[in-house]
């Protein structure tokens, strides 16, 4: 939504080092300065930033970026918001509410839509909501915090909204379906909450049913503002309490948040009523290091609460979980207990989680229990806090931790095949973005849509030439990001020649595409036999390959 010469006006406006040099103590050493990384225990200065390039680079944990990704990673902001803060320090007039017309009248849309149904609660036509929240003890103040809205059986938004716009402009923004017969309300017979973005605009719905029905949760389709699989509800509304707080309780449902929300307990997100995504918890992740996991206390809570600790620990986050009685629910337990008796409540961590009643299981599921706990142990990326996890679990169960710190059993080789191409390619792009040579020598052999989609914008802004610093906050993988710096960072010894050190790499690059092909064949094989000739063609040219190391 801000044009790139912006962005750039403004990092060129604040030099990286004069930034960070704000939070942390520098010294320098050369060309360069460096400090303790204040991304993981230090004790010798590991954590470096050049001037020339306008990025960081730790050599110790491997945290890497530009003066942008420096506030995201250090201060929780969004780049908008760090953006904001920038522009601010060096006095540049930064319009966030200027968009393109075409999202501008998006959201447009999406506010008159979120305040129909606002109106529409207090309307004859919306009574049977307004009641329904009446039951859920949902009070007033609470409805117009949050602008609970109504979306009545029939056909009603619609015609309001397409008296001022197009259909096809409602079915685009998630207000609308079409089927063979014709246009309708995207939303029917359901309380509706707004979700909103960072500036508290309205970028979507979550929905509940009023009656007995499915979906139970409904929100609105992707579109050009709305991302499901990023969007939290209560994010926007709740931030500065997780900030304040330090952590942030995790629901599923809207209810259980506006429940919370009521008695006080100000600091929590829900995920819109479905499954967590790695994309939420990244979101989480700006505002907070500490996620206490809040779901139902039924067998579908506990399988949704498994899945959303790996999801979490992947983000490097510090998770617990907080366990209601059997059989409650966060919207039921706190309308009947008292606040405290909430915080009284029992909060384990992912490992006593985990392991809980491990020590009175059958063999059969104790194994159940040390996969699952290996699995999330190596969700961990960082090698020290990993370390402590193992140390915790291995005394809780009093089992040795060579057996914890093995490996978990792969998953698919193509998976794991895909994640070391990414990382790969994220070093040959950092060769590219040192030095001209090296962008020359790689230019000559790959182009940009050679790349994994993920890196496809990235490698098309190096190869035209830009600098380091404008494009390291595209990057939006951490891993990936250090891999970037590594290869960016990295002493190149004096009788390596450019030519030999591209070639290394291409080649390398190779054998893993060859590999994902021959994988992809040899599923073929059976049912394609002309498959053979070029599973033995691609055979051959990785044993040459591997001859020329």
């Amino acid at each position: 939504m801000v044009d790139p010469a912006t962005i750039e006006r403004i990092r060129e406006a604040n030099p990286i080092e004069d930034v960070i040099g704000e939070f942390l103590t520098l010294e320098k050493v050369g060309k360069q300065y460096r400090a303790l990384c204040p991304f993981h225990p230090d004790t010798k200065p590991s954590f470096y930033i050049s001037p020339d390039k306008g990025v960081y680079h730790c050599f110790g944990c491997g945290k890497s970026g530009n003066v942008f990704t420096f506030l995201q990673d250090y201060k929780g902001m969004s780049f908008i918001e760090a953006l904001h803060f920038l522009a601010e320090r060096a006095g540049i007039s930064l319009d966030l509410t200027r968009l393109s017309p075409k999202v501008s009248q998006q959201l447009t849309i999406l506010e008159e839509a979120a305040n129909f149904y606002h109106k529409m609660l207090r309307d004859p036509k919306g009574r049977t909501c307004y009641e329904y929240l009446k039951s859920r003890g949902v009070d007033e103040t609470a409805i117009e915090h949050f602008m609970l809205g109504c979306a009545p059986s029939g056909y009603v938004l619609v015609p309001e909204l397409s008296k001022r716009y197009s259909l096809a402009t409602l079915i685009e923004v998630g207000l609308a379906t079409q089927d063979d017969k014709g246009v309708w309300d995207f939303f029917r017979n359901r309380i509706i909450f707004p979700v909103r973005n960072t500036f508290g605009r309205v970028i979507g719905f979550s929905s509940r049913i009023i009656d007995v029905g499915e979906p139970k949760y409904l929100n609105s389709p992707d579109t050009p503002v709305f991302h499901k699989k990023k969007a939290l509800y209560g994010m926007y509304e709740n931030r500065d309490a997780i900030r304040r707080e330090g952590m942030v309780y995790l629901v599923e449902g809207n209810l259980d948040l506006i429940s919370l929300w009521q008695h006080g307990i100000r600091n929590v997100v829900a995920t819109l009523g479905t499954a967590l995504t790695p994309e939420q918890a990244l979101v989480i992740k700006r505002y907070t290091d500490k996620v206490v996991i809040l779901y139902d206390a039924d067998d579908a809570g506990h399988k949704a609460a498994s899945r959303a600790i790996d999801i979490l620990l992947a983000a490097d986050l510090d998770v617990y979980v907080k366990l209601l009685p059997e059989g409650e629910d966060p919207d039921t337990y706190i309308k009947v207990q008292s606040v405290d008796e909430f915080n009284a409540l029992p909060t384990l961590t992912f490992v006593e989680y985990r392991a809980r009643d491990y020590h009175n299981k059958p063999a059969d599921e104790k194994i159940k229990i040390l996969q699952e706990l290996r699995v999330s142990l190596h969700k961990i990326k960082d090698r020290l806090r990993r370390t402590v996890w193992v140390d915790e679990a291995s005394k809780l169960l009093n089992i040795s931790r060579e057996i914890l710190e093995e490996p978990p059993e792969s998953t698919s080789f193509l998976t794991v095949s895909a994640a070391n191409r990414d990382r790969l390619e994220a070093e040959i792009l950092g060769l590219a973005a040192r030095d001209e040579a090296l962008l020359q020598l790689i230019r000559m052999k790959m182009a940009p849509e050679d790349f994994v989609p993920s890196l496809q914008n990235v490698a098309t802004l190096i190869f035209q030439g830009k600098q380091v610093g404008e494009i390291f906050h595209l990057i939006e993988s951490d891993t990936l990001r250090a891999c970037f710096a590594r290869t960016l960072f990295m002493k190149i010894e004096a009788d390596i020649t450019y030519e030999t050190l591209v070639d290394d790499y291409l080649r390398a690059l190779r054998r893993l595409k060859i590999k994902e092909r021959m994988q992809m064949l040899k599923s073929q094989l059976e049912e394609d036999p002309t498959a053979l000739r070029e599973y033995q063609r691609l055979a051959e040219e990785y044993q040459q390959l591997l001859r020329k190391e």
